[in-house]
C-alpha cells in the first residue's frame, strides 16, 4: 500500500511513520522510485503496537524499539511485559511519579538527609529520559529511612544494605548468565523473567527468616536488648 493508506488505515500521521522509520522502529519500505514507496499489511500491526505500548504501557519510544527487536529475535510480547512489570513494577496503570519537593513532603527527610540517602545508595530512583524520578518504591523506602532517623538511627549504619545487596545481585546475575548461556532470545527472556520472580521472593524469605532466627535466639538465651559492640567489616 501507498503512504496515503497506510495513514488511513492507522490514523498515525505521515511524519510519525517516517519518524518511526527513521528511528527503526519500522523497516525501510518497499521504494520503486525516488518519491515512491510501499508498505506492506505488516506496517499496521506494528503501528498499531507502538501505540498500544505508547498510549497504555507508557513506555518510551526507546524501550519500544528494545522490544521490537528483542521480538524479531524470537522473544514472546507477554515474557517480556511480564519481565517489565516484574523488575521495573510497571502495568497499564500510568505509575505515580512525584517531584522533589513532593518527596520530601511526603517522606519528611530534609534535602540534606535525601541527598545523603541517595550518595549512600540507601535510595536509588530510576532515571526516565536522563531526569531522576521518584516513584511508589522510592516512596516507601523514604519513609522508612525518615522514621529510621526519627529514632536515631544514622544513615551511614545502614550503608551495608547497598553493600550487601551489590554482592547478592552479582551472584543472581551471574547464576542467570550461566543458566541463559547460549540459549536464544525468546527462552532467555523467559527464564530471566522467571529467576527474577524466583529471586525476589527467595531474598525476602530468607532474609526474613534469619531475622526471625536471630531474635528468637536472642530472647531465648536472655540477651534480648543486649547493647553490643558490633565490628564493621
Amino acid at each position: 500500500m501507498k503512504m496515503a493508506e497506510l495513514v488511513e488505515r492507522t490514523g498515525v500521521s505521515k511524519s510519525t511513520i517516517l519518524y518511526y522509520v527513521r528511528e527503526g522502529l519500522l523497516p525501510p519500505p518497499v521504494k520503486t522510485s525516488k518519491n515512491m514507496a510501499y508498505y506492506s499489511e505488516d506496517y499496521i500491526d506494528r503501528i498499531r503496537l507502538i501505540k498500544e505500548l505508547q498510549e497504555k504501557r507508557f513506555f518510551p519510544l526507546s524501550r519500544i524499539k528494545d522490544f521490537l527487536e528483542k521480538m524479531e529475535a524470537g522473544a514472546d510480547l507477554d515474557s517480556l511485559l511480564e519481565l517489565d512489570a516484574l523488575i521495573f513494577h510497571r502495568n497499564e496503570i500510568k505509575e505515580k511519579a512525584y517531584t522533589e519537593e513532593e518527596f520530601l513532603e511526603k517522606t519528611g527527610l530534609g534535602k540534606e538527609k535525601l541527598e545523603e540517602a541517595e550518595r549512600l545508595e540507601l535510595l536509588l530512583p530510576l532515571s526516565v529520559k536522563g531526569e531522576k524520578r521518584y516513584d511508589e518504591e522510592d516512596l516507601k523506602a523514604g519513609i522508612r529511612l525518615s522514621m529510621a532517623l526519627s529514632v536515631g538511627i544514622d544513615l551511614k549504619d545502614l550503608v551495608f544494605y547497598p553493600k550487601c545487596g551489590e554482592k547478592i545481585i552479582e551472584e543472581e546475575m551471574a547464576l542467570r548468565n550461566k543458566i541463559i548461556a547460549g540459549k536464544e532470545i525468546g527462552p532467555g527472556v523467559e527464564i530471566t523473567s522467571r529467576l527474577a520472580k524466583g529471586a525476589k521472593e527467595l531474598r525476602t524469605y530468607i532474609l526474613t527468616r534469619l531475622f526471625q532466627r536471630k531474635v528468637q535466639e536472642e530472647i531465648q538465651e536472655g540477651r534480648w536488648g543486649e547493647k553490643k559492640i558490633h565490628k564493621r567489616r
